[in-house]
């Protein structure tokens, strides 16, 4: 379930192996097998003489049934649509693919290989939030701060708040706040 991808000049053997050796046997190890599609590149004496010397098997793909080559399908489906410009996007198709989470698998199949989820930054930033949340979070204590007056609405969600007592000038997301149901405060009470 794992994909790697780069693109080359010709289709021939030799860029075959040149990317398995590069990309794939000096970073992962030697796989089991090399699934692969009846291209020419692929189904040649130098593939057939080399993967065994890798301790390896050639598999060919069953013509007409994408199952058994689905992750190069699915990969050619996110490329073809820009065909003009795809060696550009082949690494943002890359990186999409193996951190998105496969139900056949259970986990994205980053997870699979590297053996732990693959954090993007703003995951990060809201496991900061909710672990800060947690610890300052007492049995019988509010987890709401206020009043606030709101400010500026961005778009998407994003406000300035002002803490009431102290005049902090916040910048937060409206996930975060809490209707006010009750009489509306005033700056004299």
């Amino acid at each position: 379930m794992w994909i790697e991808v780069v693109a080359v000049p010709t289709n021939d053997a030799k860029s075959v192996m040149k990317f398995l050796h590069k990309n794939i046997f000096t970073r992962f190890g030697t796989p089991r097998a090399l699934i692969s599609d009846k291209g020419s590149y692929f189904d040649c004496k130098v593939i057939a003489n080399s993967l065994p010397m890798y301790g390896m098997e050639h598999k060919i793909a069953t013509v007409y049934h994408p199952q058994e080559n689905g992750q190069a399908k699915i990969l050619e489906e996110v490329v073809n649509p820009s065909r003009k410009d795809w060696s550009s996007k082949l690494d943002e198709a890359l990186w999409t693919y193996c951190t998105t989470f496969k139900t056949s698998l259970g986990m994205s199949p980053f997870k699979l290989v590297c053996g732990k989820p693959c954090h993007l930054p703003i995951e990060l930033e809201h496991k900061a939030f909710l672990a800060i949340k947690k610890l300052n979070k007492g049995k019988l204590k509010s987890s709401w701060a206020g009043p606030f007056e709101v400010g500026h609405v961005y778009p998407h969600g994003a406000m300035n708040i002002k803490d009431v007592k102290t005049g902090l000038m916040l910048k937060i997301n409206r996930q975060h706040l809490k209707h006010y149901w009750g009489t509306l405060l005033t700056r004299d009470k």
